[in-house]
């Protein structure tokens, strides 16, 4: 896993949840996805669409959910007494200026994501993000929470 300084302001932000934080990016590595920070969200470089050409595919974006009454930018999209996606369908996502609709989300299993042939689908216009699914307690998190979006006009 590599991770890349933020050189042009980016943002990631999903206004529903209150969420705005800086968007870095980074690469995967063996089908691992571990954001290397805990207060921003990483557009993946090395998997699906880049920033400036969505419309060719997939942009990926992962982010922690930090555990313990830590907050992350992950927290803001997790209802953990649920353990559930609190961004409605029809939310509006804003990555690096470019505007999504969410379509979705889902649970799935840690060890079963880098399979997930649903959620690596290099799809032009969808965003993917993802970020560790909290449960009530301090437990370590054994889900992801994945959120999918359409880009808009």
């Amino acid at each position: 896993m590599r991770a890349f300084p933020d050189q042009g302001g980016d943002r990631f932000a999903i206004p529903s949840v209150g969420l705005d934080v800086p968007l870095g990016a980074m690469d995967g590595a063996g089908g691992v996805i571990t954001p290397p920070g805990l207060t921003s969200a990483y557009w993946i470089r090395n998997v699906g669409a880049t920033l400036d050409a969505p419309g060719r595919g997939t942009v990926f974006v992962a982010m922690h959910a930090v555990m313990g009454g830590g907050v992350g930018p992950g927290n803001y999209v997790i209802d953990e007494g649920r353990a559930a996606s609190r961004v409605p369908e029809g939310a509006m996502v804003t990555v690096a200026g470019l505007h999504y609709k969410v379509t979705g989300s889902v649970e799935i299993p840690r060890g079963q994501l880098p399979a997930a042939r649903t959620v690596w689908a290099d799809t032009p216009d969808r965003l993917v993000v993802i970020t560790c699914l909290l449960t009530p307690g301090d437990n370590e998190p054994v889900d992801n929470l994945v959120i999918t979006a359409t880009r808009m006009p």
